[in-house]
């Protein structure tokens, strides 16, 4: 299967939106009006790990005190992904899932959280959320 066709004058090509540790094999051949020519030897191209990407942020929750409450996030890229809830900026000790649960929320438990996302390519962090 042909998947780019150049003018003879191209000395480049890009293929983008390519899944993340994925091994392509590509093969070079030149046409012209008398045929085609051989396959050069493959050209192999293996992708990196897929760093996180938060396709669901968490939202914004008021409760009256005494409440729970429970914040979450939807991320992808490359497993396994990690997770750390903060508070204010600071981490939360033992906050490393994808959902976050106060029990009985106190007016001392307000203010901005957030969640950092990583694997082994990298991290994102998600909006402030208060």
């Amino acid at each position: 299967m042909d998947v780019a066709v150049l003018p003879f004058t191209s000395t480049a090509w890009s293929d983008t939106g390519l899944t993340g540790q994925t091994a392509y094999y590509y093969v070079v051949r030149a046409v012209n009006a008398a045929g085609d020519s051989a396959n050069a030897g493959p050209a192999t191209a293996t992708t990196l790990p897929a760093p996180p990407t938060i396709t669901m942020q968490p939202q914004s929750q008021t409760v009256p005190a005494g409440s729970n409450v429970t914040f979450s996030v939807t991320a992808s890229g490359a497993a396994p992904l990690s997770y750390a809830w903060r508070l204010n900026g600071t981490n939360i000790a033992g906050a490393t899932q994808s959902a976050y649960s106060v029990a009985s929320a106190q007016p001392e438990y307000a203010g901005s959280y957030s969640v950092v996302v990583t694997n082994g390519a990298g991290s994102a962090t998600s909006w402030t959320r208060c």
